[in-house]
């Protein structure tokens, strides 16, 4: 028997929803968290350099079988097909579990094998360039970390379809603490062997990362008939069937991914590495609400769309989408405000010389408009995959995708802009992504933003006008305004010291906040409130 019981439809709330989220936002905080001091020590012990860039750019193509088969892809085919098996038979949806365990790693150690030996004739062979040889053979090295990152990926599938959301995103902190060690042993090393060593950390991590999942859920696992495990069952192959627009999706958004690094590489040696450092940054909003609220969206959503139950369906949907449009208006005019204050205290130091911090700075401004899409794109994608449709995300995916590369030829070689062009082209086709899902799904189950949700949201809009513009303000006279002179091309220094960074920072978030909540309390918009726990959320 199953140590996952099944849920009914009923059980699922907007409060419930809520509840999960909350258990993955802090333990997204306690990974993020151990994230940032990885990433600060890793800009300010190796920089932004070209070796470093060469890294990222190993790493990015490395991870390509993670997104295709890992994450996103196998969380949204594998909640709906393992909640349609549980709620006629527990025992029949353990053992498609099993099943798909061994199938997806006999399936991924194949791919990477034969991965391995292309790269090595390559390599050895295939005449490239000694910064190409250098990314191919870090590549060879991180490779094999992908069948520990996928088979996280689908532990953490399996926990979330029982509401256990706090594990799940914390076990990456072991992960980050593992890549903080080898950073340290090496990081007064050659820069080429430390790369090298950090490659062989990353494949560790990323094991110590799944055997942490692989212990919590040890007496289920125990309990299945391992002996009777078959490979590509029938429940495997329907669920295959439906991921494979999901992959070929995905694929093609972790493709232009990759090719957004080479663009970067292009326009700066160094490029691939000060999008990265800016990617970190934005991604933090995104994983702390946007992915928390679709990770505990779909398991409800499925289970809604299993039961028939529409009423619910739209009234979970709508509620995501609300809450997460009225994080991120916020969080994206902070970006925009005070962005080059939080790449200075969290990089600014060490060998993360001025230039870094500029060129980062301006990649984050360029991914920061895409924060509202983004999370759209994140609430919305669970509804079709709850429903089993995950063509219209393929769809949507593969435009976006298109309009990115056209956007990425015409800034970069035809109009000769930077790297942080490479973010705004993101950003832009983010928006094409967000507003095509948004229409079909608008169309298919009705208004996901009454009049009254518009008109909230407009209000949480103006409440974060009327604050940026004043904090904007009076930054520029308290603490040198060093965006505006940024932005104006005058000569500026970034504070170099960590007290005077974290003072900056504590300045301008402190009074966006303060008036941010100011405005929402003239305004009286109770949602605000709620976010922070001020006011009780109604079922």
């Amino acid at each position: 028997m199953s140590d996952i019981k099944a849920h009914k439809s009923t059980g699922d709330a907007p409060k419930t929803v809520v509840r999960s989220a909350v258990q993955f936002f802090f333990g997204t905080i306690l990974s993020r968290g151990s994230g940032f001091l990885r990433e600060a020590a890793l800009g300010a012990w190796l920089g932004a350099t070209p070796v470093l860039a060469a890294f990222f750019v190993a790493y990015r193509f490395s991870q390509l079988l993670r997104r295709l088969f890992g994450e996103s892809s196998l969380l949204s085919s594998f909640s709906p097909h393992y909640e349609q098996l549980r709620l006629s038979s527990p025992e029949k949806a353990d053992r498609f579990f099993r099943d798909l365990c061994a199938s997806l790693s006999v399936l991924l150690g194949s791919l990477i094998i034969i991965l391995e030996m292309i790269l090595f004739a390559w390599w050895k062979w295939g005449g490239a360039s000694e910064g190409s040889r250098e990314i191919l053979f870090l590549t060879m090295i991180m490779l094999p970390g992908v069948l520990f990152v996928c088979l996280y990926a689908l532990f953490s599938a399996l926990l979330q379809t029982d509401r256990k959301y706090f594990l799940p995103s914390v076990a990456p902190l072991f992960f980050n603490l593992i890549f903080l060690l080898v950073l340290w042993r090496v990081k007064d090393w050659e820069p080429h062997a430390a790369t090298f060593a950090l490659a062989i950390g990353v494949t560790f991590a990323f094991f110590m990362q799944w055997i942490t999942l692989a212990f919590s859920t040890g007496s289920m696992l125990k309990s299945l008939p391992w002996k009777e495990t078959r490979l590509w069952t029938p429940e495997l192959k329907n669920m295959v069937s439906a991921m494979s627009w999901t992959i070929i999706g995905i694929g093609a958004v972790q493709i232009n991914s990759f090719v957004d690094t080479l663009f970067a590489r292009s326009a700066d040696p160094s490029g691939p590495a000060y999008l990265y450092f800016a990617i970190r940054l934005y991604q933090l909003p995104l994983a702390l609400l946007g992915l928390a609220l679709s990770s505990a969206l779909l398991p409800p959503l499925a289970r809604a769309s299993q039961a028939g139950d529409k009423g619910r369906f739209l009234s979970l949907l709508q509620f995501s989408i609300y809450r997460g449009l009225i994080f991120m208006i916020p969080t994206t005019a902070a970006l925009l405000i005070f962005g080059e204050s939080i790449v200075n205290v969290v990089y600014g130091r060490g060998v993360f010389d001025f230039v870094a911090t500029a060129h980062t700075t301006q990649c984050l401004w360029g991914y920061g408009w895409g924060l509202v899409p983004s999370v759209v794109v994140l609430l919305l994608a669970p509804a079709f995959y709850a429903q089993k449709d995950f063509k219209t995300p393929l769809k949507a995916s593969l435009v976006s995708v298109a309009l990115n590369v056209l956007l990425n030829l015409l800034f970069i070689y035809g109009l000769g802009w930077g790297v942080a062009s490479v973010a705004y082209a993101t950003s832009l086709a983010a928006f094409v992504n967000a507003g095509y899902l948004f229409y079909v799904l608008n169309r298919k189950e009705g208004a996901l933003l009454d009049q009254k949700t518009l008109l909230s949201v407009g209000k949480v809009a103006l409440c974060t006008i009327l604050a940026g513009l004043l904090t904007a303000f009076i930054g520029y006279f308290l603490v040198g305004g060093t965006a505006f002179s940024f932005l104006l091309g005058s000569d500026f220094q970034f504070p170099r010291d960590l007290l005077s960074q974290i003072l900056h920072l504590m300045i301008y978030g402190g009074m966006f906040v303060l008036l941010f909540f100011s405005y929402a309390w003239v305004f009286k918009i109770d949602e605000v409130f709620q976010m922070i726990g001020m006011k009780k959320i109604e079922n």
